[in-house]
Formats: structure tokens, sequence, C-alpha cells
């Protein structure tokens, strides 16, 4: 059996003995776009298992599990609870090694107390209240299986070679800032005034940590919050150029193609079905 294969079959016999969904995302690409494959099958990188997900899934699903959580895994000093405003909870763990935060893992559906979910129309309803209600002991017992399955799977992705990143804070803290700011001009002055750097330094930086340009970067993050609202949302592709700071849609079928090898549509039809798709990295 493939390595990959063999993580994905260890994931979901870890779903089957706790009998909870388990989601694994990564940020900036690390997981698929700056990989020669994708690690995770698009099944296991989306929230889209659960039936409550899949119903009410949107940007604002995206916005909150995928952005919203990564801000805070910056400041956890450990595993939380994420209640999302659909009212559904779940287990956060993040996906970090020496201060560098990689993604995160989720585990496990409720419903919260509050119910808020129930207040919402159709086809919602019905898969809301098939979840099991907040149960705070599960959770706690759950916490620990989390933690050490977070662990492993960082530790069997670098034990293999899989994973390249080189780890530095720094990083982390340059793709917090351009992810706040893609649906918007941003560029490398903006940057370096952030690091409180000079242009020419910052330039420097973000080529030994990123191994391509400020340009190059920027373009890159941008095609991954592209992907995101292509397999995750119905938004038209105009809308999604909007959110992800293109131009047009015209500028991201081109980009996105050159970036992937699919184009959009292809891309958004690809990420709906089980067989993973070979992303090519561009060469800088």
């Amino acid at each position: 059996m493939e390595e990959l294969e063999h993580l994905e079959a260890e994931l979901a016999e870890f779903e089957h003995l706790t009998g909870q969904p388990l989601t694994i995302l990564g940020l900036d690409g690390i997981f698929d776009f700056r990989q020669a494959r994708r690690l995770f099958t698009p099944q296991r990188a989306s929230h889209k298992k659960i039936g409550a997900c899949a119903a009410i899934f949107s940007e604002h699903c995206i916005e909150h599990c995928r952005h919203r959580q990564s801000r805070l895994c910056r400041e956890a000093a450990g595993p939380f609870v994420s209640e999302c405003p659909f009212g559904i909870r779940q287990l956060v763990f993040p996906l970090r090694e020496q201060l560098v935060h990689y993604g995160m893992l989720f585990l496990g559906a409720w419903r919260s107390e509050a119910g808020s979910g129930a207040e919402l129309l159709e086809p919602f309803r019905s898969e809301y209240a098939k979840l099991p209600p907040a149960n705070p002991a599960e959770e706690a017992a759950l916490l620990l299986l989390g933690e050490l399955c977070a662990d492993g799977v960082l530790h069997r992705l670098r034990a293999r070679g899989l994973l390249a990143d080189t780890p530095d804070f720094r990083s982390a803290r340059i793709r917090d800032f351009l992810q706040s700011r893609l649906a918007g001009r941003v560029g490398l002055p903006d940057l370096a005034q952030e690091l409180e750097l000079s242009s020419s330094h910052t330039s420097v930086l973000v080529k030994q940590l990123f191994g391509c340009s400020f340009t190059t970067l920027l373009q890159r993050m941008r095609v991954e919050a592209a992907a995101h609202y292509l397999a995750g949302t119905e938004l038209r592709l105009h809308r999604i150029a909007e959110l992800c700071g293109f131009s047009s849609e015209f500028h991201l079928s081109r980009v996105f193609k050159q970036q992937t090898g699919l184009a959009p549509s292809v891309w958004r039809l690809n990420s709906r079905t089980p067989p993973q798709m070979k992303c090519r990295r561009k060469t800088d």
C-alpha cells in the first residue's frame, strides 16, 4: 500500500473507532499546491462529509472554519472547542511544529446547546437534527485522542519527506498578513511595513522562506483561496474572483490553470469526486 493510502486508511480507522468525522485543512497550499500531489483526499479536506455542513456550506463556512479558526490556532495553547454561526460544535487541533502553523484537524460534530440550527430552513434543519447533542464529557474524552492523532499526522508526513516546508515562525506571520488582504490590493511595501523591514530585505526573506517571489506567493495564495471556494460553494466565478483579489473571472481562470493545470470548472467538478487529483507546481 502506498504511503499516503496507508495514512488515509489509518485516518478512516480512527474515524471508525471514535465514531466521529475527521477533517484536515492545510494553509497556504501546504498539503496540495506546494506538493507534487495532494496529501489528503478531497473528502478528508472538507467538512461536507457532515450532512449539516453540506446542506449549509457557503463562503461563510470557509471564513469561519478555515480563516477564523486558523487565527485562533495561533493564540491557542492547545486544542479547543469551536462553534460555528450555524450551531455546529467541533474540536479543533492545531497542526503546528516549532511555532509554525500548517493547518488544523477538526474532530466531531455536535448540536450546540443553544440549538441555533433549529431556526434555519430545510434541508439544513433535518440534517442538523441528526447530529448528537453537545456532550462535554465526550468532548473531553476525545481531546487526548485527537491531539495524538494530530501529532501523528505531522510526524508521518515529515518522517516520509512529504511535508516540503522548513519551519520558520516568520512564514506564518507572512501568510497571516497576506491571507487577511487577499481580496484587496496588497504589495511588497505593505508586507515590508508589517514586518518593519525594507522592501529589498522583505523580498529576499520571502524568497528564502517560500522559494518564490512575493508576486508568485501572493498569486498562489489567491489560487488556493479560489480552489476552496470552487470546491465548497456554488458561487459564480466572477464572485470568487472578487473575493480572492483577481481583476476578473478571466484573469482568475488563466492564473488558476497556470498554477494547477486545471480550469476552474474542472477543479470544481473533480473536487467533488473521490479520486485524488495531481497539481503541478508552476516553475518560478
